[in-house]
């Protein structure tokens, strides 16, 4: 404080000055803020634009099956058919049947 004052500052200067910078940054950030929302309207309209909302959609939509189609062969009946198959064949490969 001292050696501001003897270099010819003075606190209602310096108050003035750091208001006006920290206008000049909020305002700076808010049109950071504006220039990111319409970074991300751009994306979503081309996502859309070129299909790409379409594409995700049938990735999930596929992906769900899959998935689906997997856990179908952790129900008991799928076991015990899938086990009644495998003793078919043996057998008849071992003409037993």
């Amino acid at each position: 404080m001292y050696e501001l004052k003897k270099s010819g500052h003075q606190k209602k200067e310096l108050q003035k000055k750091l208001d006006e910078l920290r206008n000049i940054i909020s305002s700076i950030a808010g049109e950071i803020d504006n220039i990111f929302k319409s970074k991300n309207e751009f994306i979503n309209q081309e996502k859309h634009r070129r299909g790409v909302v379409e594409l995700d959609a049938k990735i999930r939509k596929i992906e769900a099956a899959k998935d689906q189609f997997l856990k179908s062969f952790d129900y008991e009946e799928s076991k015990q058919n899938r086990k009644r198959r495998h003793r078919d064949i043996w057998l008849k490969e071992r003409g037993v049947a």
